[in-house]
């Protein structure tokens, strides 16, 4: 799973290390499916065609 960081204020976003995938895929969220983007404090999460904005 590749990681991303958003700088909000320079505009500018830089690949951060991979992430390994789940040794057992059915505890894990969809990665087809799912995306997520932490920008600050805050996790904004999209999961089955939500929106979830949440602190992180």
């Amino acid at each position: 799973m590749q990681r991303i960081e958003v700088d909000t204020l320079a505009r500018t976003f830089a690949l951060k290390a991979l992430l390994p995938a789940p040794g057992d895929p059915t505890t894990y969220p969809s990665l087809w499916d799912d995306r997520s983007l932490q920008v600050g404090s805050k996790l904004v999460y999209l999961t089955a065609g939500q929106v979830v904005v949440a602190d992180w």
